[in-house]
């Protein structure tokens, strides 16, 4: 499956490839940045699923976390976070 992602501004020039996973909020995609060629992976987080305030708090937690540690050798590098009305989306590298 290889479909464009055209709904979510800045994520025009990626495509994905496979949903590698998925859980109650949201899935994991493989895909690739169509300009660089570099594999990402591509959480997408769905805001319409009823989430408490404390998964919120997670959420807005781990997207803080993994920009401050993103220089960090051994934590994932977060290429990008798009706050589209429906999702909230983390492209890290694959």
């Amino acid at each position: 499956w290889d479909k464009p992602m055209n709904d979510c501004r800045g994520l025009q020039l990626r495509r994905v490839v496979v949903c590698a996973g998925a859980g109650h909020f949201g899935s994991v995609h493989a895909g690739y940045i169509r300009e660089t060629n570099e594999s990402v992976a591509i959480k997408i987080i769905n805001k319409d699923v009823v989430m408490t305030l404390a998964d919120m708090i997670g959420v807005e937690q781990e997207i803080r976390a993994l920009k401050c540690l993103s220089q960090h050798p051994n934590i994932v590098r977060l290429v990008e976070v798009v706050n589209a009305p429906a999702h909230v989306i983390l492209v890290t590298p694959y």
